[in-house]
């Protein structure tokens, strides 16, 4: 959980983790699913993992799609490419360029419509066109909630990357949506971590940093077994507290 300080407490191994993928997608292209239960802590260490690729000169493209706007088509490619200016778009070949560039509403959609499938080939000539001297990581949060004609994009992508330097980094609910994109990369090139409980101690140490208040180990304890781990809750039930005396020790 990220506390205050901007610190990630008790994900040792999952950071360990983060960076041997970052290091390993230097020369060629890999996957990495962090997933879990909502509040678990996939979006902090999917931050920490975009502070460290910045770090290591990674050129660093992101969306965070969510369940409203998962009808709306091209969302999340638009916050992908937002940063990418024309000049890279017009070194595509003329159906690519007027494909990607309908959908990232930088051109009026031609009459016929998208060609979905110029389309698809435009997203991965663009991201071979980014990862072209500095390795690229493309990072999606709640990947669960990408629109559908994103998420076929970037399913067209990733069936296709080998020896190119990029990354792609997801997050995923449990329990959201079962599959997403990246089951279409190669299963040799792709990683899922599924995040656990917190212990006790982690919980402890990141609301004592989160809230300057160090509670009693039975209370931790309670605390844990009620929140299931989940640090997000533990938070929010340790602020709920406040500085109130607890009764007989209790929760």
């Amino acid at each position: 959980m990220s506390a205050s300080s901007g610190a990630v407490v008790g994900r040792d191994a999952e950071l360990a983790a983060l960076d041997a993928f970052l290091m390993s997608t230097q020369n060629e292209f890999a996957l990495l699913t962090l997933e879990g239960e909502p509040g678990i802590g996939k979006t902090t260490l999917w931050r920490e993992a975009l502070r460290r690729a910045t770090s290591h000169g990674m050129h660093v493209l992101t969306t965070r799609p969510t369940e409203a706007e998962a009808a709306l088509s091209f969302a999340a490619l638009t916050d992908l490419f937002a940063a990418v200016d024309d000049a890279q778009i017009d070194r595509l070949a003329a159906p690519q360029r007027e494909a990607i560039a309908a959908a990232l509403l930088r051109d009026p959609a031609p009459a016929r419509g998208i060609d979905e499938r110029a389309l698809c080939a435009a997203v991965l000539s663009l991201l071979r066109l980014l990862s072209a001297g500095t390795p690229l990581l493309v990072a999606v949060d709640d990947a669960q909630w990408l629109d559908a004609p994103s998420a076929r994009a970037l399913e067209f992508v990733v069936r296709r990357l080998h020896a190119e330097p990029i990354a792609f980094l997801l997050t995923h609910r449990i329990g959201a949506r079962a599959a997403t994109f990246d089951r279409a990369a190669d299963p040799e090139r792709t990683r899922t971590i599924r995040l656990r409980p917190l212990t006790v101690a982690a919980l402890h140490e990141a609301i004592k940093e989160r809230t300057g208040r160090s509670l009693p180990r039975p209370v931790m304890v309670q605390l844990a077994t009620t929140c299931g781990g989940n640090p997000f809750y533990a938070l929010e039930i340790a602020a709920e507290l406040g500085d109130r005396p607890l009764e007989a020790g209790r929760l």
